[in-house]
């Protein structure tokens, strides 16, 4: 079998989450699961190879904890057909006491919360270990206080903060 402590799996765990608390990539005990916290709704997804978008990523050490070797395949629960979650690799194939690593990117298309189960199908097992995620798309806004905004003047090709 593979290990299901999530402080071994995930690389950030938090014990619990306040009421109105923001978490973000962090894997939340009490609640089991694995928040992604809040994401722009308009990242590309094609973008996951080179890294852009590191907030959408996640990397997750599957080790196997048992004495026999285990061919692990990870698929999602709800999203079949990768509409928001995505991993890689699809399979895994580990020794006795060795770790790999499976990456988990969310990319939500609309301002909505997104949950799902990461499921890790051991080969010879009926028992497949679960793993909840969530990622909650948002659309960035601002908000002005006033319509009138006056700027000094600054030089073209030059950046100034104050």
């Amino acid at each position: 079998g593979i290990c299901i402590d999530p402080r071994v799996v995930f690389p950030a765990c938090k014990p619990s989450k306040k009421i109105g608390e923001i978490i973000k990539k962090k894997f939340i005990l009490t609640l089991d699961l694995y928040d992604f916290g809040p994401l722009s709704y308009f990242r590309s997804r094609e973008r996951r190879f080179q890294s852009k978008h590191p907030e959408n990523m996640e990397d997750l050490t599957i080790l196997n904890d048992s004495p026999l070797l285990a061919n692990v395949t990870f698929k999602f629960k709800e999203d079949n057909t990768a509409n928001t979650f995505l991993l890689e690799p699809p399979n895994l194939s580990l020794k006795p006491g060795d770790k790999g690593k499976l990456s988990i990117w969310a990319y939500p298309k609309h301002p909505h919360e997104f949950n799902d189960t990461l499921m890790c199908l051991i080969e010879n097992n009926p028992k497949p270990v679960p793993f909840k995620l969530r990622a909650v798309c948002v659309k960035p806004e601002l908000k002005l206080d006033r319509n009138d905004f006056k700027f000094d003047k600054v030089l073209l090709h030059r950046k100034e903060s104050r």
